[in-house]
C-alpha cells in the first residue's frame, strides 16, 4: 500500500516562517523596552502627521464648500442666460420649485450694483443683494453671522459686509450711522442696521436691502431702468442631503424659458482654484510624511542590525537561511508600524481631534476644524504599513548578504 506524499516545499516554508516569527519575537524580548517605545513614538508621530494634514486640507476645503452653499448659491442655484436680464414671475417659480423632491428649502434674490458713501466724497461701489429677511433668513446663513445689529429688522436699514467697511468712504462705519446709496444716479440715506462677517469674501463685500425698501428707493423710476418687485437675479435653492443632483435634474426638467440651472460647484469660481491647490498641497504634504515614515523605520531596523551583526552571523552559521532572517525583520518593522499606527489613532482621535473642535483654526476665509475620514485613516494606516515592510526589507537584505566570517566577527 502507497504511503501519501508529503509536500515538502510547503513544509519548509511554513517551518521557515514559524523560526522567522520566533527570531522577531526574541528580538523584542530580550531588545531594549525604551528602544521600542521610542521607535513606535517616532512611527506615531509620522502616522499622526500623514492624518493631520489630511484631515485639516480636507476640513479647510469642506470649509469652503459649506461656506458656498451656506452663505451664496446654496446647493444648486437658477440665474438667468443673458446679462442684464431678471428671472420674472419669480414668485410663482418659487412655488413650482418648493414642491420638487428634496427641496428643503429656495428663495429669491435681486442682485444690483450701487455706489455706496458716508460724510464724504469718496464712494465705493458694491453689489447690494434685494432679499425676504423672512425666507433668506431659512436659505441662507448671512443673517445668522451679523457681528453687530440686527439683519433687516426695518424696511429703512441696510447691512452691510464687514469687508466694505475697509473700503473708501465707508471705512469707521457703525450701527446706527447713515450711508447714501446711489442707484442709476438717485441718492438715498439710509441707516446701518447691522454688520455681517462670515469670513467669506465673496460675501463680505455685498450688502443687503429688503424688498420693502428696494420699492421705496424705486419708487416713480421707470420700469425699463430697475427691476419690479416680482423679479430676480438668481433663485437659490437647498437640497436634502444626497439630493443636490436629484433637484438639479428635476428643476432642469421645468424647462424654464431663458434660464440656467447650476449646480453650486459652478458658483465656485474663484474658490474652485482654492481648494485645487489645498488638494495639490496635500498630494505633496502626504509624500513628506512617507518619506518621514519610511527614514524613521530604516533607520531602526539599520541601526538594530548593525547592532546584531554577529547573532546575524552566529544564526547563518547554524543554518538560518538568509531570507528567513530578511523575513524576521520585516515581521520587525510591521510590529513597530501597527504598534505605531494603533498609539497615533489613540492620540489623533483621543485628543488631537476633539482639541482642534474646541479651538477650530481662525483663517480668513473660515472657521476649520479637522474634516476625518476613516476611509482615508485606513489608506494613511495602509501606506505607514507598506513604507514599514520596504524600509525594514532593505536593510535586512543588505545584512543578509554580509559574508558569514565577517558578520560573526562584527567586521563592516
Amino acid at each position: 500500500m502507497s504511503q501519501p506524499k508529503i509536500s515538502q516545499p510547503k513544509t519548509n516554508l511554513w517551518r521557515e516562517f514559524l523560526l522567522g516569527w520566533r527570531l522577531m519575537r526574541q528580538y523584542i524580548v530580550r531588545g531594549r523596552k525604551w528602544t521600542l517605545g521610542l521607535t513606535t513614538l517616532l512611527v506615531a508621530v509620522a502616522f499622526i502627521n500623514l492624518a493631520f494634514i489630511s484631515s485639516l486640507l480636507s476640513g479647510v476645503t469642506l470649509a469652503i464648500e459649506s461656506q458656498i452653499k451656506n452663505l451664496m448659491v446654496g446647493e444648486v442655484y437658477l440665474d438667468v442666460k443673458k446679462l442684464g436680464e431678471y428671472i420674472s414671475n419669480v414668485d410663482d417659480k418659487l412655488a413650482e420649485i418648493k414642491r420638487i423632491d428634496g427641496v428643503t428649502a429656495a428663495d429669491k434674490i435681486l442682485a444690483v450694483q450701487a455706489v455706496l458713501g458716508h460724510n464724504d466724497d469718496k464712494q465705493v461701489q458694491a453689489r447690494v443683494n434685494v432679499v425676504d429677511p423672512r425666507g433668506f433668513r431659512q436659505t441662507l446663513e448671512v443673517a445668522d453671522r451679523v457681528s453687530d445689529g440686527t439683519f433687516l429688522a426695518g424696511d429703512d436699514e441696510i447691512v452691510l459686509g464687514s469687508r466694505l467697511l475697509d473700503r473708501g468712504s465707508l471705512e469707521g462705519v457703525k450701527v446706527g450711522d447713515k450711508v447714501t446709496i446711489n442707484i442709476n444716479g438717485k441718492k438715498f440715506n439710509v441707516k446701518v442696521g447691522g454688520i455681517a462677517s462670515t469670513k467669506f469674501y465673496n460675501v463680505d463685500i455685498q450688502a443687503y436691502v429688503s424688498r420693502g425698501l428696494w420699492r421705496k428707493l424705486t419708487s416713480g423710476m421707470p420700469s425699463n431702468l430697475v427691476a419690479g418687485d416680482n423679479d430676480a437675479s438668481m433663485i437659490v435653492v437647498r437640497a436634502s442631503h444626497g439630493r443636490e443632483f436629484s433637484v438639479q435634474r428635476s428643476l432642469a426638467d421645468l424647462n424654464y424659458t431663458g434660464l440656467r440651472v447650476h449646480n453650486w460647484r459652478d458658483g465656485a469660481t474663484v474658490m474652485d482654484t482654492i481648494t485645487g491647490s489645498f488638494q495639490s498641497l496635500n498630494t505633496i504634504m502626504l509624500m513628506v510624511g512617507i518619506i518621514i515614515a519610511a527614514v524613521t523605520i530604516f533607520i531602526v531596523i539599520y541601526v538594530d542590525i548593525i547592532n546584531k551583526r554577529r547573532q546575524i552571523g552566529i544564526q547563518r552559521a547554524i543554518g538560518v537561511k538568509p531570507r528567513v532572517i530578511v523575513f524576521s525583520y520585516i515581521l520587525l518593522a510591521l510590529f513597530y508600524a501597527v504598534c505605531g499606527v494603533i498609539v497615533g489613532l489613540v492620540i489623533f482621535l483621543g485628543g488631537l481631534v476633539p482639541y482642534v473642535v474646541a479651538h477650530p483654526f481662525s483663517l480668513p476665509i473660515a472657521d476649520v476644524t479637522l474634516n476625518v475620514s476613516w476611509s482615508e485613516l485606513l489608506v494613511r494606516a495602509e501606506i505607514v504599513l507598506a513604507v514599514a515592510i520596504i524600509s525594514g526589507a532593505i536593510p535586512a537584505i543588505m545584512a543578509s548578504r554580509m559574508k558569514m566570517l565577517e558578520a560573526i566577527l562584527g567586521k563592516n
